[in-house]
């Protein structure tokens, strides 16, 4: 009995002093939360949409950050006929994306984002925030948002006709879009 008192006495030291992995001192929150990413962009093109942002180099109080853990893109999909301009945007769960390395050969790198999933007539808001770890994440990025409608078909019997110092261009109007279906809107070009 005195041999099992003893034994359990010391695994209990054991097990306090011991603790899980290396100590080292608590950081304040502040220091290792990104900057938010405040350069977001897009572009479009038939495929579909591209966001664009800087990694954040510094956290909030001014530190030096030199990886990034990985990014959560948010979305919010409202129809063109729904949009309420004093409601607040519907965002979905985040979509993470993996982070890395805050600069590339001394320049601060560019993080890009695809996405083909569009519906036309449908208005989208994107924003994202930067981790360092599943618990610290930046604030929210600044928001684009665009419309999306189906591209129109490429033009046919595209003509060029050199002249007296001009170039003629002709070609026969476009009436379906890309997928096929017929256009609902003049084509401006």
């Amino acid at each position: 009995m005195r041999f099992g008192f003893a034994s359990a006495l010391l695994c209990a030291v054991v097990w306090s002093v011991a603790g899980c992995g290396f100590k080292t001192d608590p950081v304040p929150p502040q220091n290792v939360v990104p900057r938010p990413i405040n350069d977001l962009t897009y572009s479009i093109d038939e495929t579909g949409v591209t966001l664009r942002w800087t990694y954040p180099e510094k956290s909030v109080n001014g530190d030096e950050l030199t990886e990034v853990y990985s990014f959560d893109v948010y979305r919010a999909v409202v129809a063109v006929d729904e949009i309420c301009e004093t409601c607040p945007i519907p965002f979905g769960e985040p979509t993470e994306i993996p982070g890395g390395e805050t600069a590339d050969t001394g320049k601060r790198r560019v993080g890009e984002y695809n996405t083909s999933l569009l519906r036309p007539d449908h208005k989208y808001f994107f924003k994202m925030t930067s981790r360092i770890s599943w618990w610290a994440a930046s604030t929210d990025s600044n928001i684009v948002s665009f419309v999306w409608q189906t591209p129109p078909s490429i033009p046919e019997a595209f003509k060029v006709e050199p002249g007296d110092g001009k170039i003629a261009l002709s070609w026969q109007p476009v009436t379906t879009l890309i997928d096929g279906s017929a256009a609902k809107r003049k084509v401006l070009y």
